[in-house]
């Protein structure tokens, strides 16, 4: 399947792999809206475009007990939980959740939970969606689902930068709303765990506030690394290592620091390892557009530029490698490119190859049929930097920052496969 103007479509079409569902369960939050039949008209309705997706499972006979209606996200639903976990010795596969509205409290305390009290994946849906609940929009609940299970939706053809055991990192460093003065910044770090990058170790750090920096890099490098080799049998050759959210004006403490963070977790893994690095920082916040010289070159109603555009001259730094890279159809005003710095190169990447590996990496981000704007590890670092903060606002008044890194990194360490439970 080929995209045409940075999208594609699943209709009949089914996922790479999909993992096979056992047991599952379903809650939903009080509402007037919604009563048990509509419940199981999604459930019905979900189980026919899972398995065309090729999900096998999702049926009325797994779930492990009948949807449960609950009055709260606290004890009412941990007391669900604890019933489920119990029916199935542990073995739960994942949860559908259907809450009333955008409640970013009722989302919170739920991945929360399930994230860190039982490790069971979930996928929450408001109510007001089920009646829209389309074939196109159960496909893409089915994708989120598949991601969340360990299962790949889509891959790229192989590319010549993964003819040797390549590992990819993205990387991102949140920090709180302007007029917070004392809570941490939070970095997360995602490192691929599969040729088909598709799934990513994941490591999170609550730092210092406003610390841009990413602390304890290089345990977090040794770690992924180390867990790529155990996983595919051999060390990787080479990085190539993404990273969010840095300013020009930060670059050389960027590469003081960071870089030699990671070249340090190389050597300590084995005298005389050295893989090649590559070292991108990606940029959003920028001024520069760019627009189509001939209006038949334009896409989509905003009269685009088309996705795959690169520029790499004029606008860029006459003597470093620098880019730019429109990967995403813009489907509203005007498409803003990415901008991406490269500070360091040891592999000796032509542009040509690292722009393209740069916008294939754009199409295998799990949630959508379509390019994104980022390469899909500086995405999922993104989200995973926010499932944190959720930890934080449920977790912050009963842990210090040092009690929760532990808290998080040992519940982390137990998703040996990299599925990306946080997407």
């Amino acid at each position: 399947m080929l995209p045409r103007d940075g999208s594609w479509n699943l209709q009949n079409a089914q996922f790479i792999s999909s993992k096979q569902v056992h047991s599952w369960g379903c809650v939903w939050f009080r509402d007037r809206m919604l009563n048990p039949r509509k419940v199981e008209v999604l459930i019905s309705k979900l189980k026919k475009s899972t398995a065309d997706c090729g999900i096998e499972g999702i049926s009325e006979k797994n779930l492990v007990s009948n949807p449960r209606c609950i009055a709260n996200a606290n004890d009412d639903f941990k007391r669900t939980m604890d019933d489920w976990m119990r029916r199935t010795s542990g073995k739960l596969d994942f949860i559908l959740c259907l809450i009333p509205g955008n409640r970013p409290e009722i989302y919170g305390s739920i991945k929360t939970t399930c994230d860190l009290d039982y490790q069971v994946p979930t996928q929450c849906m408001q109510i007001k969606n089920i009646d829209k609940a389309n074939h196109q929009f159960l496909a893409n609940l089915a994708l989120k689902i598949n991601a969340k299970l360990g299962g790949t939706n889509n891959t790229i053809n192989q590319s010549e930068l993964l003819n040797k055991p390549t590992i990819i990192f993205g990387a991102d460093v949140t920090h709180p709303g302007i007029g917070d003065q004392t809570s941490p910044s939070v970095a997360a770090i995602v490192g691929s765990a599969n040729i088909d990058l598709s799934h990513y170790f994941h490591a999170i750090r609550i730092q210092e506030h406003r610390k841009e920096i990413i602390q304890d890099l290089q345990s977090v490098v040794k770690t992924m690394m180390l867990s790529f080799y155990r996983k595919l049998r051999r060390k990787p050759e080479r990085i190539i290592f993404y990273r969010d959210g840095v300013s020009e004006g930060q670059f050389n403490d960027v590469i003081r620091e960071e870089l030699t963070a990671i070249e340090k977790a190389c050597r300590s893994i084995e005298e005389g390892y050295r893989p090649a690095i590559t070292f991108l920082v990606v940029q959003k916040r920028h001024h520069t557009r760019f627009f189509p010289s001939h209006h038949k070159d334009s896409v989509g109603k905003a009269r685009n530029v088309p996705p795959g555009l690169v520029v790499d001259r004029g606008v860029c730094h006459p003597s470093q490698f620098d880019f730019y890279l429109c990967s995403h159809f813009g489907i509203q005003g005007t498409s803003r490119p990415t901008h991406y710095h490269v500070l360091l190169d040891e592999n000796k990447l032509s542009a040509d190859s690292l722009q393209e590996f740069t916008y294939q990496l754009c199409h295998v981000y799990c949630r959508c049929t379509r390019s994104v704007s980022i390469p899909a590890p500086v995405y999922y670092s993104h989200h995973l930097a926010f499932r944190a903060r959720s930890y934080m606002a449920q977790l912050g008044g009963e842990m210090s920052p040092q009690e929760m890194n532990r808290k998080i990194e040992q519940v982390l360490s137990k998703n040996i496969g990299g599925a990306v439970f946080f997407a």
